[in-house]
C-alpha cells in the first residue's frame, strides 16, 4: 500500500456540490410500488430440518425399532392401546417440536 492520499477521492468530495433535483427523488420514491411482504428463507428450513431430525430419531435411534414392533402388534393383536402407546407418543412428541419450531419461526 502506498501512504500518499487517493487523489480521485479527493477531487470528487472537493467538487461534489449538491446537485438540485427539482423533486425528481420524490417524483421516483413517489412512483414505485409499496414493498412487498418480506419472506424469511430461514422458516421453511427450520421447519424441514426439524421434521427431517425428528423422523430420523423416530426410525434411526437406538431403541426406535418400537414403531416396527407397533405394526407387528397392531396387525397381530388389533387396534389395542397398549400396542398404541408408544408410537402415538412419539408421533406426539415430533409434532409438538414442530408446532414449537413453526411458532418460533413465525416470530422471527
Amino acid at each position: 500500500m502506498t501512504d500518499r492520499p487517493d487523489w480521485l477521492d479527493d477531487v470528487l468530495t472537493e467538487s461534489a456540490a449538491p446537485l438540485p433535483d427539482d423533486g425528481f427523488t420524490d417524483r421516483v420514491l413517489a412512483a414505485l410500488p409499496p414493498p412487498g411482504p418480506r419472506r424469511d428463507p430461514r422458516a421453511p428450513i427450520l421447519l424441514a430440518s426439524a421434521l427431517a431430525g425428528g423422523l430420523v430419531a423416530l426410525f434411526a435411534a437406538p431403541g426406535g425399532r418400537f414403531l416396527a414392533d407397533a405394526v407387528t402388534a397392531v396387525a397381530a393383536y388389533g387396534l389395542h392401546p397398549v400396542s398404541l402407546a408408544a408410537p402415538v407418543g412419539a408421533l406426539a412428541v415430533l409434532a409438538a417440536v414442530l408446532a414449537c419450531t413453526v411458532l418460533l419461526s413465525a416470530e422471527g
